[in-house]
């Protein structure tokens, strides 16, 4: 072996400062923290502190995860037509579809999860009908309280005829 070579694989070794770019870019690529942090000579908890160190940090990171679920996506429909080809059996198609569906929802999950779209479309519907049973209350309760002062000062009535209830107090 040529040292030229083994100074080569020591340098590899060797602990080297993180770069937030080229790290952000591996993650969105489908590269595992473990593999990463083996790259730079360093442990996976130590690249995970790094990353959520400081908030500017923990939203590239986020959405560099964010990415991982579009590529999760990408490679789904990779599967998706090698099955319709026949290059991949039906049964091994579903297992990766669906392993892979569940990675990018939890990656990504204002985008890809079943989940949170249906919260989204049941919310509006239950706000309208709350919103609908709190304006028939207030117009009923409107109604009544305007009958109860319905009898002016001068003990006439607004209406066509005095109710036989106000009639009789007044």
């Amino acid at each position: 072996m040529s040292t030229d070579l083994v100074i080569e694989k020591d340098l590899q070794r060797l602990p080297r400062t993180w770069d937030l770019e080229e790290i952000c870019s591996r993650i969105a690529g489908g590269e595992a923290l473990s593999q990463i942090a083996l790259s730079y000579g360093k442990s996976k908890q130590a690249l995970w502190k790094y990353l959520n160190k400081e908030d500017e940090r923990r939203k590239q990171y986020l959405q560099a995860l964010e990415s991982r679920g579009i590529a999760h996506l990408e490679e789904i429909e990779r599967i998706a037509v090698d099955v319709e080809s026949g290059a991949l059996d039906a049964r091994s198609g579903a297992v990766a579809f669906h392993a892979r569906a569940w990675v990018a929802a939890r990656l990504n999950p204002r985008m890809l999860s079943e989940k949170w779209k249906a919260e989204l479309d049941v919310q509006p519907s239950i706000q309208s009908l709350h919103l609908e049973v709190i304006r028939s209350l207030t117009k009923k309760q409107i109604d009544q309280n305007q009958a109860k002062t319905a009898v002016e000062v001068d003990g006439t009535y607004k209406g066509e005829q005095i109710p036989e209830e106000v009639s009789k107090s007044i």
